[in-house]
C-alpha cells in the first residue's frame, strides 16, 4: 500500500513541525479540501525497509476509535510519509502532571479506553510493543477530549533497547517472545500506567 506513485504535496498542504522522535518528525497537515491531519516522516536509513511494506500494509488495516487511524502512506527515495489522525491536545503524562495525578475516576477512564485499544490488537494477534505515555495523546486540549493510542512503531535498524526500563516486563525478550508473552508484555505496560496515572510518579524497581 505504499504509494509510489503521488505524492505527499499532491495531496496534502504540509505545515509546522509539531512533534519530533528519534527517528521520526511530525508535521500538521491539511488534506486539500478536506480536513487537518498530521504526517509522521520517518528516515529510511533509519528503518528495516525489507520489513516496512508489511507493516505498514498491517497497520492501515487496523480500524478502532481509540487507535490514531492511518489515512495515506507515501514513499520517496529517503523518506517513508505516514498521514494519521491528528491530536492537537498533551501527551498522557503532561495531562497527569498538569494535576499531579488522575482521581480514580480519571485513571478508570483512560484505562478503558487503552484496554479497549488492546483487546481490539490482541484479537488480531497484534502486540502494540509500546504502550508508553508518549505514545498516547489526547485529541484535544479539552477536559473531556479523546484519548487514543499511536500507531504501532516501525520496525527500526537500531538494536538498543525500545522499551524503557520501567515498562519492560520481566518476561519480555524481544528475540524470543511469542505473539501471546509480547501481548502480555502490553499489559505490563498498562501495568505501570497505571500506577503513574493514581500516583503521579513513576515506581522504583525495589517496588
Amino acid at each position: 500500500l505504499l504509494d509510489r506513485s503521488g505524492r505527499l504535496e499532491d495531496s496534502y498542504i504540509v505545515g509546522v513541525l509539531i512533534g519530533r522522535g528519534s527517528y521520526s518528525m511530525v508535521h500538521k497537515c491539511l488534506h486539500k479540501g478536506k480536513s487537518e491531519r498530521a504526517c509522521k516522516v520517518y528516515k529510511k536509513a533509519h528503518l528495516q525497509t525489507g520489513l516496512v511494506p508489511s507493516h505498514v500494509n498491517m497497520l492501515v488495516k487496523l480500524s478502532h476509535p481509540n487507535i490514531m487511524a492511518i489515512h495515506d502512506v507515501f514513499e520517496t527515495d529517503v523518506e517513508l510519509q505516514i498521514v494519521t489522525d491528528l491530536a492537537m491536545g498533551e501527551e498522557l503524562l503532561e495531562r497527569i502532571e498538569r494535576s499531579e495525578h488522575y482521581s480514580e475516576r480519571e485513571a478508570s477512564q483512560a484505562v478503558h479506553t487503552i484496554l479497549s485499544a488492546l483487546e481490539y490488537l490482541h484479537s488480531q494477534d497484534q502486540p502494540h510493543g509500546a504502550v508508553f505515555p508518549e505514545n498516547l495523546l489526547y485529541q484535544t486540549e479539552a477536559p473531556n477530549a479523546k484519548l487514543k493510542l499511536s500507531e504501532m512503531p516501525m520496525p527500526k535498524l537500531s538494536q538498543s533497547p525500545s522499551t524503557p526500563q520501567i515498562y519492560s516486563a520481566p518476561h519480555f525478550d524481544s528475540e524470543l517472545s511469542t505473539t501471546a508473552l509480547r501481548c502480555s508484555a502490553d499489559i505490563w505496560s498498562l501495568g505501570i500506567l497505571i500506577y503513574i496515572m493514581l500516583w503521579g510518579s513513576e515506581p522504583t524497581l525495589e517496588e
